[in-house]
């Protein structure tokens, strides 16, 4: 008998919690530990790293990796068991509404009520289980289970087939299942409630057919068993047996005459004579490793012991000693054992996908990562993902649905770090690659998970020709190796059995063995098509170079995450779809250069990325650098309407074909073209494309049509061809020749601009050439879903996520003035990705070298650094210094006698800038054993000179009791590794340039020859210093000098060049670093100048000097230069969230290096939901109150069932007898009333009184009532919706100061204000799209010079004429000093002065030449008599350079006078407490500016339709605007009286300055705020500090009295009693000493009295 549906429910849960009970033993079983295991760092069961197995992960030969079906390890679990076989799934969620071919819905769906995690996905959408709703279906013959997802963190009922049910919770959710038998079942409202998702699950249920024994586990003394049993192979449920077996009622029954328990047969300790003993020797503890006190262990009863002769007993806690874990210090070092400690470097997620980066920690040569998402389960990732690069490590976690994920670094010594949170984001899959299709294209599902069944192939380039594939075979039947020949046959097959194939690539790729024509050629042959093939890069460094990928006949695949450069393929193209493609995705990618091809056209290789015969193709988000032809799409022999899809991809800066289209349907939206020197999008031979909400800048052409329009006005036609029809609809294009549209030329035209996304191309537009029409695919009813961004935005996220993860490990900056219109190669990008090669080091998790492994400092041989000043030396005190050897750390110590000099850091004594180091091997203790080679260089040079390497390959030889000389004899290291030696004199250079100079000979009176070469040393590797190799010469007694000059900062070693001939004799080595003094012998007779080199953002400059010619000395100059700091300025506006979408921060960049920041993705803020209205007699609703937020917004109103509560008691009718029951909605105070009986009769209704007005487009209501004494009964009745009533606005130009508008139309009717494109109201506009700014028209400017260090701009407006001499704008100049001829004592010299300013994006010049005077001075001279005069004195006077000055960001505020910026209201207060409006705001900032800002930015109009020209505060506002301090809010209005928020008011102070800081965030709610930068720009100057609580809260409005103290903080204005002057009066009723903002709101009115009123809106 069927037991009932609440026991059912029940038996579930137990269930669930029987299974979940039973893992964790499992786990900890699996997970069993040794008794002396690390404790420093513990993890439970579930948690600990175990080694990865083979049920996991196959490693198969030659580093292949396989994932076995159904064990992606990162594949979230689900609630529910999956189906077995013959079993169907009938799900559903709301995501698109309530239609579904199973179940019958009715009711109303909610976006705004959280969000559940089912199965993998996240559920975002639910159906409102309200009085109305219904949900049918009919279960098929054999019954079927029932599983609900409900949300919400309540009780949660429902009724099915009329009984109410309770859901359990489970994993955070709320879930019902229920076995249903055939038949019809309907579920209705028990409470209310949200339900995501729903599945019913029929078909037979599973008859345990096959079973597996499970042996019996015997009861102990101290554990329980259990019986032996079956269960099922299929379902894995226990079909028999598997009781449990108590554990022994009773403890262990010892045996006396046996000394054994007589149930288990354990010894008996008391008994056992302990002959036995195994001893375990004491162990030290470490940080990170547990140790333990010696003790031994008896063999037969397994007690342990303290002592060797087994008296005291002992536990394994008692001897263990616990690992404690690193003690760092401050400076991040551990107090205990030295070890620095580690973070992550880099930390991020991605696009299904996460990152983590680590410095190699010392000691450590394996690491292991786990992943984790929404604090489930740690699972381990493949260990290919993880890498080795230089001096760190990183991880890339691939396969990821969206969500919150954490990842954690396990290293071979126990140490541990757990990221932060990271967001993992979904890929954007749109397009018509997802079109007409049931999967998607590629190895991985719609969430971004693999498939079932997806087999994972990891590819390096040293296992890219022998990886295989089980069941892959070639034409022959044998296995294909390689992944050339794996992509040419594993989807030939007729049975098309080959599973989906993802191909993970690791670092740089060449080329593969099998490649037809050069390429990597994926062939779907004549059978058929993929299941599924992914050709994917790991991490950012993933690199296809000199091949190129090709497809032919191939379905379902996707390629992505690639840089793809240098192809030399027969193709030449980097990507090409060559012919029967169908259902292809390629994105993210990297495209560069190819090698250059035969024809013209091809110096930077052929197709970037073509497409030709194939179709339901989407290219998105990919990075097209510099390329000459970037998408050729479709050949001229095709006849079939292929479709295809760009979309937000980046064509930076490439040439032309973007794309160039042929035939072909295509949909072009949301790609950014970036300073493209030919042509963006071209059409031929009856191609349709629409072109829509793309970003054009400094594209030449955007739009061509073939052989009309513009394509027929240039010197010849791009193609030849026939045209085609281009529509545009939404985008924004800045710079390159304008588009002729349809309009202007209704014959000869472009494309055709569109009033409207939806509008249909008319017949009437044809080509000029072959007549054919546009195909309106685009507003069929079948044409694909997909979400379009305005062009500012999109350009915005693709210059974030286009090309690979974090936009690929090679950079190239473009010159912007000249790559604009430059379609040459470009010869540094070129050489670059000639020269270009991995970083990559290894991959698997293991340190290849792990060369930081811990040296004993016994055994080291030490390799010392510089000695280093601790305590410096006086002329009568002592000092001290310090060294540290470079391989195992080992610090020494020596003592600086009084009045000495000191070896240290290079800066000489205490007081002296000498720092010449020079030594001919003196030493002081002849007596010194020879062989003491270290103690000798350290003796004779003060610790300056110490020996790299070994000593017994350097030797010496005595010339002199106390000289001696460093012999290299004999190296045994091969000549061709030249920067390898194994002995050497090292030292460090510090001050820069340096001189090393060198006397040398050979040890071989042969004809051997011996050189020997300066070497720098970085890290632990050297390389060889050009231009130092030198031979020295054969004949023992002929020394030689050599001078090696401008030698930078970096420490070096002197040594012989490897070969096996070298027999090199050092006699004397000197270096002489930055210094006045001069070396031995010298007297600076020659002088060279030494340039200056300018001060960057980025670095410091030196400034020009003069040094000594003969030995190198630095004479005068050479002074460091400050950083500049960095000049930004806004290059891309930011976007402020909405209600439903995600914003973004400005975009800056400096000026002068380009460095960038900002482009923050900002949340989005969601509803901000009024009172509830009435909609009609069932429903109310409520609007959301945002600005900004309008009807055509998702979820901007929100409509729901009265909350319908009883009014009193029932009461009679007089007029009919019926009985009257009145209700009552609290939530928008709607009355209603039900009558039911009565005995006839009528009642006497009044007039319709109006309860709700009617709006444009919203229903009203009216109410009667019946007017008879006592009765009381009412009717509500709806009152229909007016309609707008429009009037047209018509077209106006702008002028230099008056904004202009576009024609519209209108709403007149009050409290409306909606705008539309046509009279019928049907195309609703923002005022920002109909608006027409205005603005001046520059010239180039005449220019002022004050001095040579000092230079103004003049700008002059070309249009208009305000004042006698018209518009003006100045700009001060940034001034650059170059000396082109230096002055001698006969001739002058010429220095030239550049000013620089940049205006609407173009810079100007103005150059002015300086005299320099000759340096005067005589020569002597003259024969006969001996007589000589002395030799002139070289000038060292330094060549200046003037850096240049950041320009003006902003217009300033009068921070030099006390003006007073408040002047209170009409009532005599000045609302402190009051919160501040916009309006206010704008007119305390317009008092403050500068008389010179007011002048600059002054304006009396704006385009905003609340501000208008007799506005009070209308040149406030309009100046405000002007300046860039202030701006609208997204519905197009200006909003004067809305109230601001405290973030508002921040970003609007903080736009009069430049935004930067290095605080870090001390408010917990302003990460990630839309404000945060600018809210710790203002806490780092110290205007805000926080409310008490700690948060700052951003969104809170601000009032008057905050408003005011933060203005006097950015002015410099004390407000305290002693700083107000001695006569200000408060003469305000609700100011009293006892406010908080008292003395702010006096400084703020104290001053000479307003012109102006106060802030109370003019008459």
């Amino acid at each position: 008998m069927e037991k009932p549906l609440s026991k059912r429910l029940l038996s579930l849960v137990c269930a669930m919690t029987l299974v979940c009970s039973m893992a964790a033993p499992a786990a900890a079983a699996a997970g069993t530990e040794s008794p002396l295991v690390s404790e420093g760092h513990s993890h439970t069961a579930e948690e600990a790293p175990a080694a990865q197995t083979p049920e996991l992960l196959d490693a198969a030969a030659s580093g292949t990796y396989v994932i076995k079906p159904d064990a992606d390890p990162l594949k979230a679990p689900t609630l529910f068991a999956a189906p077995r076989a013959g079993q169907t799934v009938h799900a559903m969620d709301f995501g698109s509404g309530t239609a579904n071919s199973f179940f019958t819905v009715s009711g109303n769906t909610a976006s705004t009520k959280g969000t559940v995690i089912y199965g993998g996905k996240t559920y975002d959408t639910c159906l409102k289980i309200e009085s109305s709703t219904n949900i049918s279906f009919t279960v098929p013959t054999g019954g079927g289970t029932l599983n609900l997802v409900f949300g919400g963190s309540g009780k949660t009922n429902i009724k099915i087939d009329g009984t109410t049910e309770t859901a359990a919770s489970v994993d955070g959710n709320f879930v019902l299942t229920a076995e249903l038998a055939a038949g019809s079942h309907t579920l209705t409202k028990a409470d209310s409630s949200f339900l995501f998702y729903m599945e019913l699950v029929t078909g037979p249920a599973c008859i345990h057919e096959n079973t597996q024994a499970i042996p019996a586990v015997p009861a102990t003394c101290v554990k329980a068993g259990t019986t032996a049993g079956k269960k099922c192979t299929v379902c894995q449920e226990i079909v028999e047996g598997c009781e449990v077996i108590p554990i022994a009622p009773t403890a262990h029954q010892w045996n006396d005459s046996t000394g054994k328990c007589s149930l288990c047969g354990a010894v008996d300790p008391d008994k056992c004579p302990h002959a036995s003993l195994t001893a375990t020797p004491a162990r030290a503890k470490t940080c990170t490793a547990a140790g333990n006190k010696a003790y031994w262990t008896c063999g037969a009863c397994k007690v342990l012991f303290s002592d060797a002769a087994h008296t005291t007993k002992t536990t394994l806690a008692a001897v263990t000693e616990k690992a404690e874990g690193h003690k760092f210090g401050a400076d991040n070092r551990c107090t205990v054992c030295g070890a620095e400690k580690t973070s992550f470097t880099k930390q991020s997620g991605w696009l299904e996908s996460a990152y983590i980066e680590w410095p190699i920690e010392a000691g450590v040569n394996k690491y292991t990562v786990f992943i984790q998402k929404d604090n489930g389960a740690w699972t381990q990732l493949d260990e290919p993902l993880v890498r080795e690069y230089p001096g760190k490590m990183r991880a890339d976690a691939v396969g990821l649905a969206a969500g919150n994920y954490k990842m954690k670094v396990v290293d071979n010594k126990g140490g541990e770090m757990v990221s932060d949170a990271l967001t993992v984001l979904p890929h954007d899959r749109s397009g018509y690659a997802f079109a007409n299709s049931s999967t998607t294209p590629g190895a991985y599902k719609a969430d971004g998970t693999l498939k079932d069944n997806a087999v994972v192939v990891y590819v390096t380039n040293e296992t890219k020709d022998t990886v295989t594939i089980p069941g892959v075979v070639d034409s022959n039947k044998n296995p294909c190796t390689g992944i050339g020949s794996i992509v040419q046959y594993a989807y030939k097959k007729k049975d098309n059995t080959t599973p989906p194939i993802c191909l993970r690539l690791i670092g740089t790729i060449t080329d593969p063995a099998d490649m037809p024509g050069g390429d990597l050629y994926v062939d779907g042959g004549s059978h058929g098509k993929c299941a599924g093939l992914t050709i994917e890069g790991i991490g950012n460094d993933a690199v296809c170079n000199t091949f190129g990928i090709v497809l032919k006949g191939a379905s379902y695949v996707e390629i992505r995450n690639l840089g793809m450069m240098n192809c030399d393929s027969d193709e030449k193209d980097e990507i090409g779809l060559q012919q029967a493609n169908d259902h292809v995705w390629v994105h993210n990618n990297d495209i560069f250069y190819g090698n250059a091809g035969s024809d013209g056209d091809q110096a930077k290789g052929d197709g970037a990325l073509d497409t030709k015969k194939s179709t339901y193709v989407t290219h998105s988000y990919n990075h097209f650098w510099d390329c000459g032809k970037c998408n050729l799409q479709g050949m001229k022999d095709e006849t079939t309407e292929n479709y295809i899809t760009y979309h937000h991809n980046w064509f930076d800066h490439s040439d032309s074909r973007h794309p160039r289209i042929r035939t072909c349907t295509v949909h072009i939206y949301n790609n950014y073209y970036d300073g493209n020197a030919k042509y963006g999008v071209g059409v031929t031979m009856g191609a349709s494309a629409f072109v829509e909400n793309n970003y054009f800048r400094n594209c030449k052409h955007p739009m061509l049509s073939s052989k009309q329009g513009t394509d027929a006005l240039g010197d010849g036609t791009f193609s030849g061809e026939n045209g085609g029809v281009i529509k545009a609809y939404g985008n924004t294009i800045i710079g390159g020749e304008p588009v002729i549209s349809w309009a202007e030329n209704n014959t000869s035209f472009d494309a055709y601009m569109a009033s409207s996304r939806n509008e249909t191309v008319p017949s009437s537009v044809k080509t000029l050439s072959g007549g054919t029409t546009y195909s309106n695919f685009d507003t069929a009813s079948n044409f694909y879903q997909y979400d379009v961004q305005s062009p500012e935005d999109a350009a915005v996220t693709v210059a974030k996520y286009a090309g690979r993860v974090e936009g690929g490990d090679f950079q190239f900056d473009f010159d912007d003035e000249t790559e604009d219109s430059n379609y040459a190669v470009i010869p540094e990008l070129k050489s670059a990705l000639m020269s270009y090669k991995t970083s990559l080091v290894s991959v698997g998790g293991g340190v290849k070298n792990p060369s930081a492994a811990p040296i004993d400092p016994d055994t080291c041989k030490h390799s010392w650094g510089t000695w280093k000043v601790t305590v410096a030396a006086t002329a009568t005190t002592k000092g001290s210094e310090e060294r540290t050897c470079l391989l195992c750390g080992k610090v020494e110590e020596r003592e600086v006698p009084a009045g000495g000099s000191s070896g240290g850091d290079g800066s000489g004594s205490s007081g002296s800038s000498n720092v010449l180091r020079y030594s001919d091997f003196t030493v002081s203790d002849p007596a010194k054993d020879k062989t003491s080679i270290s103690d000798k260089i350290a003796d004779v040079a003060n610790g300056y000179f110490t020996l790299y390497g070994k000593a017994d390959k350097i030797l010496r030889r005595s010339s002199s009791t106390t000289k001696f000389a460093i012999d290299f004899i004999d190296l045994p290291i091969d000549s061709t590794n030249h920067t390898t030696v194994p002995a050497g004199i090292q030292f460090t250079v510090k001050d820069a340039p340096a001189t090393v100079k060198v006397t040398a000979s050979s040890t071989s009176n042969t004809s051997k020859t011996s050189k020997f070469a300066l070497y720098k040393l970085e890290g632990s590797a050297l390389a060889e210093v050009s231009g130092t190799a030198t031979q020295v010469d054969k004949n023992v007694g002929n020394a030689q000098s050599h001078s090696f000059n401008d030698i930078p900062a970096g420490t070096y070693v002197l040594a012989a060049v490897p070969n096996s001939t070298n027999n090199v004799r050092l006699r004397e080595l000197s270096v002489a670093e930055a210094s006045t003094e001069p070396a031995p012998g010298c007297t600076h007779a020659n002088t060279v100048n030494v340039p200056a080199v300018p001060a960057t953002c980025q670095k410091e400059g030196v400034s020009a000097g003069v040094k000594c010619a003969d030995c190198g000395k630095l004479l005068s100059g050479c002074e460091p230069i400050a950083k500049l700091k960095h000049n930004y300025k806004l290059i891309i506006p930011g976007v402020e969230p909405t209600c439903v979408k995600d914003g973004v921060t400005d975009t800056y960049e400096c000026t002068l290096c380009g460095d960038r920041y900002g482009n923050r993705a900002v949340n989005k803020l969601g509803h901000d939901y009024g009172t509830w209205v009435r909609v009609d007699k069932d429903l109310h609703m409520h609007v959301c109150q945002r600005p900004g937020c309008s009807e055509d917004t998702a979820g901007h109103t929100e409509t729901a069932e009265h909350d319908w509560q009883r009014v009193g008691e029932p009461v009679k009718s007089p007029c009919t007898g019926e009985v009257v029951t009145n209700y009552h909605c609290p939530d928008c105070g709607m009355d209603k009333q039900e009558r039911t009986g009565g005995t006839g009769g009528s009642h006497a209704w009044g007039e319709p009184v109006v309860i709700v007005p009617a709006t444009c487009v919203t229903p009203g209501t009216s109410r009667v009532t019946c007017t008879r004494d006592g009765c009381g009964a009412f009717e509500n009745q709806t009152v229909e919706a007016l309609g707008h009533d429009l009037t047209k606005v018509e077209a106006k130009a702008a002028t230099c100061t008056v904004d202009g508008n576009k024609e519209h139309y209108a709403c007149k009717r009050s409290g409306c204000g909606k705008l539309f494109l046509d009279a019928a109201g049907k195309t609703s506009v923002a005022l920002k799209d109909v608006s027409i700014p205005a603005g001046h028209t520059y010239g180039d400017p005449s220019w002022t010079w004050e001095g040579y260090t000092k230079a103004t701009a003049i700008f002059t407006c070309t249009v208009c004429n305000e004042g006698t001499e018209g518009h003006t704008l100045r700009l001060n100049a940034a001034i650059t000093s170059v000396t082109i001829k230096e002055p001698t004592s006969s001739a002058e010299g010429e220095k030239t002065h550049t000013a620089s300013v940049t205006l609407n994006k173009k810079d100007y010049t103005d150059v002015k030449t300086e005299s320099l005077p000759a340096t005067g001075g005589s020569s002597g001279g003259g024969g006969g008599g001996g007589s000589s005069s002395s030799k002139p004195k070289p000038t060292l006077k330094p060549t200046e350079t003037e850096q240049p000055k950041p320009q003006p960001e902003a217009p300033a505020l009068n921070t030099e006078e006390r003006v007073p910026y408040i002047s209170g209201f009409a009532d005599g207060t000045v609302g402190g407490r009051r919160n501040i409006t916009r309006q206010e705001t704008a007119v305390i900032f317009y008092r403050l500016l500068t008389a010179q800002a007011r002048k600059d930015y002054g304006a009396d109009s704006n385009i905003f339709p609340d501000v208008a020209g007799d506005y009070w505060a209308n040149r406030e506002i309009s100046t405000l605007i002007k300046a860039g301090i202030i701006k609208g809010l997204p519905d197009g209005t200006f909003g004067p009286t809305q109230n601001i928020t405290r973030a508002e008011f921040i970003t609007m102070a903080s736009r009069f300055f430049t935004v930067t800081t290095e605080k870090d965030n001390p408010f917990p709610d302003v990460a990630g705020h839309w404000a945060e930068r600018e809210i710790l720009f203002a806490y780092s100057k110290g205007w805000i500090k926080g409310l008490p609580d700690g948060t700052f809260a951003p969104n809170q409005f601000i009032t008057r009295g905050e408003a005011v103290h933060i203005i006097n903080g950015i002015l410099g204005r004390k407000a305290d009693a002693q700083s107000i002057p001695a006569g200000a009066e408060n003469k305000w009723s609700d100011l009293s000493p006892a406010d908080w903002f008292y003395y702010d709101m006096l400084e703020a009115t104290t001053g000479s009295a307003l012109q102006e009123g106060g802030l109370t809106p003019k008459a």
